[in-house]
């Protein structure tokens, strides 16, 4: 069983891995004090996945520290890009996913930053 709490709410609950995964956590957003929950949310998220030796993709390192993105999305409503940001968003998340699937041993932890 894992056991995840929520850090902005307390909130706990539990989950029983059955198979590895892709973990993903959230993009960065146009406000700062949701991105520091976010990367909060996103280094636990890394440390259990390292711990249980599944696969995580960091979108928030990826989307917080590229221009583009950061641009995008405070031009628009703070939280969405245009259709160059959700390229950039899939290309983050396509390209370790399907190298980790593409693998001889899809055993091995896939733990990236972009």
């Amino acid at each position: 069983d894992l056991t995840v709490t929520a850090p902005s709410s307390g909130t706990t609950s539990k989950a029983t891995a059955l198979h590895h995964y892709a973990g993903l956590n959230s993009p960065a957003v146009g406000e700062d004090e949701q991105n520091d929950r976010i990367k909060a949310t996103n280094t636990a998220m890394r440390e259990e996945a390292e711990r249980l030796i599944v696969p995580f993709v960091d979108c928030f390192e990826a989307t917080s520290t590229n221009a583009l993105w950061r641009r995008q999305v405070s031009a628009g409503d703070g939280y969405h890009p245009d259709a160059a940001g959700y390229e950039l968003l899939a290309q983050t998340v396509t390209t370790p996913v399907l190298d980790w699937l593409n693998s001889p041993s899809n055993h091995s932890p896939l733990v990236q930053s972009q």
